[in-house]
């Protein structure tokens, strides 16, 4: 894609056509993805490859990477409609697109975080905003299922950021608030071979917020189609035992790659398909604030 200006059919054409796999990108999502009806795993696959069209762009290499998202940026503000078409079932929040983008603007150039409110903000930009783009995908418009769907985006993001420490550091981004580890930078985090304790504490504090917003975003389930919400579940769950193999390596995020083996993921599926998926979801612990500010995601943001 060049800089020049630029329309909806070849933003498709480019990222919803290219089809940018779910099996290839997330092997997590794409294990629960399979359960799927007919009639959704087509809009599903498209709306993943806008989204890892994007999100790609936002961390490739190329250098005008900035520019490019902001032409894309300006295409979405310049259309006149609250949603926006791409195809016959893939019509979606204008606002949620448009906060998403500032997300991965945000990304460009060197990342700090300076509190957590900053932190969760950022989450719902890149990650809050593809639930209700599922919601759209969905034809579900009841405002505490876009909350809910909102939350576990977020839960999952905060996951991303805890699994990815290391990796963020040596491209000279830190989600970490500054606040949380006395002011440390990504490259100070970069030039260390194991977490020193500020690290790990900061590693902790991040899934306990994660599950927070899980606990959340599963008591939302009840407002999705039933299959739909099978997998969403599966898929949160195989998700969050991300976090969990982090916490079992010592939340070693410099030198390992936490993920979700084969094993959980076939656990967790047969766990689902037992009837288990409340036993599951009481094991997520209890927000230990629930009344936080945190958690009243209102007026600005795209539901």
């Amino acid at each position: 894609m060049d800089i020049s200006p630029l329309s909806l059919n070849q933003l498709r054409a480019e990222a919803i056509d290219a089809k940018h796999s779910i099996a290839k990108h997330s092997k997590s999502f794409n294990w629960a993805a399979r359960f799927f009806s007919a009639d959704l795993s087509q809009p599903v696959s498209k709306l993943y490859a806008l989204c890892r069209y994007l999100d790609d762009l936002a961390d490739g290499n190329d250098p005008n990477r900035a520019q490019k998202l902001c032409t894309i940026q300006s295409l979405f503000d310049q259309h006149e409609q609250p949603k926006i078409t791409f195809d016959h079932d893939l019509v979606l929040s204008k606002r949620a697109l448009q906060d998403m983008l500032a997300g991965f603007v945000f990304d460009q150039g060197t990342v700090a975080i300076a509190y957590e409110k900053d932190l969760i903000h950022y989450c719902y930009q890149v990650a809050g905003t593809v639930g209700i783009l599922m919601c759209n995908i969905m034809k579900i418009d009841n405002q505490r299922a876009l909350q809910h769907a909102v939350h576990l985006g977020i839960a999952l993001q905060l996951t991303n950021i805890a699994r990815d420490v290391g990796e963020d550091a040596t491209i000279d981004r830190c989600y970490i608030p500054s606040d949380w580890t006395g002011h440390i930078a990504a490259g100070e985090i970069a030039q260390l071979k194991t977490p020193i304790k500020a690290l790990t504490n900061a590693s902790k504090r991040l899934l306990t917020l994660a599950d927070h917003y899980y606990k959340s975003g599963l008591l939302g389930i009840k407002y999705l189609p039933p299959r739909a919400g099978f997998v969403i579940q599966l898929a949160a769950h195989v998700y969050r035992e991300i976090g969990r193999d982090l916490q079992r390596h010592h939340y070693n995020n410099l030198g390992y790659r936490a993920h979700s083996s084969l094993i959980r993921k076939l656990w967790l599926t047969l766990a689902m398909l037992g009837g288990r998926s409340e036993q599951l979801l009481q094991n997520i612990p209890e927000p230990t604030t629930p009344s936080d500010d945190l958690f009243k995601l209102s007026g600005a943001y795209a539901y």
